[in-house]
């Protein structure tokens, strides 16, 4: 007996998004994999839930452009960026202080540095110096180069 609602891609997408989807990015600001081999594996969930949901060997980004859907790793990223910014904005009940390893942590921008020159960006944010993967790949390390990425206007 072959199901009727399994042939509906909304159906499918549905299945895949509400329940599967989120126990991937629960709190992934905190645990987020830095290695590129986690990565894959992690994405490998998306591409093979497109392909089922599809039913086509499309393309990976053909099939989450006809599905609506973003990578896993543009999801985090911007994600991370909104988090980051709430922090900043004070609209979360974290304090920024907390999410740091060690009371020794800088975190500024590089108008506070004392001098700025006429080309520098002061709204860029200077990571703090790491000895162990442990800090370098935090989210605070971390959300430093994606910031800095973003546009002056969207900062």
């Amino acid at each position: 007996m072959e199901f009727i609602f399994l042939k509906n891609f909304k159906t499918l997408k549905s299945q895949y998004c509400c329940p599967v989807r989120p126990k991937f990015e629960y709190a992934f600001q905190m645990w987020n994999s830095y290695t590129m081999t986690n990565i894959k594996h992690i994405e490998s969930v998306q591409r093979r839930a497109t392909r089922f949901i599809l039913k086509s060997d499309d393309e990976y980004l053909v099939r989450l452009r006809k599905l609506c859907l973003l990578s896993l790793e543009n999801r985090r990223f911007i994600a991370d960026v909104v988090f980051f910014c709430k922090l900043i904005n004070n609209h979360n009940h974290l304090a920024l202080d907390h999410l740091t390893l060690d009371s020794t942590v800088c975190f500024c921008r590089n108008a506070d540095r004392g001098y700025t020159l006429r080309r520098m960006d002061t709204l860029n944010l200077l990571p703090c110096h790491s000895r162990t993967n442990l800090l370098k790949f935090s989210f605070i390390n971390r959300i430093v180069g994606e910031w800095n990425c973003l546009p002056p206007d969207v900062r």
